[in-house]
């Protein structure tokens, strides 16, 4: 428990040194009233910025489709929906790929969003839905994988899934019946 103490007071105390640091520095190497405003304005967003993963789950049983839901539990919309950057890495964290965003299909890895429909604002409280498509040739193999979320001003969040095929069904023969046998409860009733 003081691990997790210790942990989120670094958290606060970092992120309350970068707010200082853009808030000091930035304005000094501009003489304007705006940089000051514009940088108080990036150290608000990113601060007020946080999403959460919900869940993932591959689509299809081939491999080539993921579905993963985030929410934005912050107090800022993130926006353009369009510049977050979207990655798939294997569940160890040793190899991933990144999935650049796209609205058309394409013969490579990309993710669109499907929910919210036409929008470039992901507002707060809302649930934001990707689909990811990736590339035929490089289809996902059995394993532990993740889905990483970064926003335009760096926030991330993970969906952990696991992934296997869909077994083939093997047909079960149909019930064969048979003339002439007698179940032991009918041997009793016909004796009588």
């Amino acid at each position: 428990m003081e691990k997790v103490i210790v942990s989120g007071l670094l958290i606060i105390a970092s992120i309350v040194a970068a707010v200082l640091a853009i808030t000091v520095l930035a304005p000094s190497s501009v003489d304007s009233k705006n940089s000051i405003l514009a940088s108080n304005q990036v150290a608000n967003d990113f601060v007020g910025t946080n999403i959460d993963g919900l869940s993932a789950v591959p689509e299809g049983g081939n491999g080539l489709g993921i579905s993963a839901w985030f929410k934005n539990v912050g107090s800022v919309d993130v926006e353009p929906i369009s510049a977050m950057d979207v990655f798939l890495v294997t569940g160890d964290r040793l190899s991933g790929r990144y999935v650049p965003y796209s609205e058309t299909p394409t013969s490579t890895d990309r993710w669109e969003v499907v929910l919210p429909q036409d929008s470039d604002v992901w507002a707060r409280g809302e649930t934001l839905l990707v689909k990811l498509s990736l590339e035929t040739s490089r289809p996902l193999s059995a394993g532990r994988y993740l889905v990483a979320l970064t926003t335009p001003n760096g926030v991330t969040a993970e969906i952990f899934f696991e992934y296997g095929p869909t077994p083939t069904p093997t047909p079960t023969p149909a019930p064969t019946t048979m003339s002439g046998v007698v179940r032991g409860s009918d041997v009793r009733t016909a004796g009588r």
